[in-house]
């Protein structure tokens, strides 16, 4: 029997027995959104889409960020960097500078705008100026960090905002703040114009990919150990890396080693849906997500995701449905897995679930209709 999944992510709202008080809508806000400081593929990525959603929903979109947003003609581009380099306490500093430079600019231009979305959860300094500034401030919680430090920045800027906003319920979980009353839900799109099935899945050759970050939080080593797993005892399996990050010189090695593995590096965004269509699985053993840009976008070029149920993943996975779940990212665990998936003889129908599910949760217009409840609209000077 068939199994179905719920809209989870159709909806602005995570409890629809707490409503928000209407206001009666006049005029669209003026915003300021604060990215990242540290220049990234997929912060840019994100930062990318977010923008492509606000510029709609807002008025006037002012960008705080490292990575450049899209251009659009109410969005305005502030570069604000954190250099990477140096010790942990040299880069502690810096980015403790940052965050008070940015809270005193925000204070000082606080006329100008109306509510403020911060996409740095550790962001805590603007939003307490924020805060004493009484704007209107929402916070995207995502991917739950290791490091106790930035965890606590995190939980502080939670307690800061009056808005909260989560990608999956899943996530809202892992932060334990599922029963909080401003939590709203608010996933992003994946473009499906360009991100589309062009090869059908039984016309793949046995690739197994990997496309993101090459970092242990992401679970890159366990996932090279499974690779000489199964090297060493399935033939006919090719394996197609693609990212950048700290691991990259052992992934260099691992494709010196066998021929089988081949490391592309960092990709353009337009050579993704390429790579997604030459393989037949794509692997994300992570130790900690969100919900993760590049499975959703794998699924809608029909490939199948195997995963582990971190973050939003569970949400958007389920195992024999719309793809393919892991107990732990242990190396024998994925080789396993992996021979799981390839043999599945339902592979086909799973991989065409998951495409129908992208594309209809993960549209533009669903993503839209649910930042117009996220942000609302401003009365006008006479009403107020």
């Amino acid at each position: 029997m068939t199994r179905s999944r719920p809209p989870l992510f159709r909806t602005g709202t995570l409890s629809s027995s707490r409503q928000a008080v209407a206001v009666i809508p006049r005029q669209k806000a003026r915003l300021v959104v604060i990215g990242n400081f540290h220049t990234n593929p997929s912060t840019a990525a994100f930062l990318n889409k977010f923008v492509r959603i606000v510029c709609h929903v807002g008025k006037e979109v002012k960008i705080f960020s490292a990575d450049a947003p899209p251009t659009m003609p109410n969005v305005v581009w502030v570069p604000c960097r954190v250099e990477s380099g140096g010790t942990g306490v040299a880069k502690s500093l810096s980015f403790a500078r940052s965050q008070v430079a940015l809270g005193l600019r925000l204070a000082r231009a606080r006329k100008d705008f109306d509510q403020a979305i911060i996409l740095a959860t550790t962001f805590a300094v603007p939003l307490l100026a924020l805060k004493v500034a009484r704007k209107r401030t929402t916070l995207f919680v995502a991917q739950k960090p290791n490091r106790r430090p930035a965890l606590l920045l995190c939980r502080l800027s939670a307690m800061l905002s009056e808005v909260l906003v989560v990608e999956s319920p899943s996530v809202s979980r892992e932060w334990g703040i599922q029963g909080k009353k401003n939590l709203m839900l608010g996933a992003t799109f994946v473009d499906t114009q360009l991100f589309s099935k062009r090869t059908e899945l039984q016309a793949r050759k046995p690739t197994i990919g990997y496309v993101g970050g090459l970092e242990k939080g992401k679970g890159v080593p366990q996932l090279l150990a499974a690779v000489r797993i199964l090297n060493a005892r399935e033939g006919g399996l090719s394996y197609l890396i693609a990212g950048s990050g700290q691991l990259a010189d052992n992934v260099t090695q691992l494709a010196a080693q066998y021929t089988s593995v081949r490391f592309k590096g960092l990709v353009p965004t337009s050579e993704l849906p390429g790579i997604f269509n030459e393989c037949r699985l794509l692997v994300l053993p992570s130790v900690t997500e969100g919900v993760p840009n590049v499975i959703l976008e794998a699924m809608a070029c029909g490939t199948p995701v195997l995963a582990t149920a971190v973050g939003g993943i569970p949400d958007v996975i389920t195992d024999g449905l719309t793809g393919f779940i892991m107990p732990t990212n242990d190396p024998e665990i994925i080789a396993r897995n992996i021979l799981r998936v390839l043999n599945d003889s339902d592979l086909n129908r799973i991989s065409e679930n998951a495409l129908r599910m992208v594309r209809k949760e993960f549209s533009f217009e669903s993503a839209l209709e649910r930042y117009e409840r996220i942000i609302p609209l401003m009365e006008t000077e006479d009403d107020r």
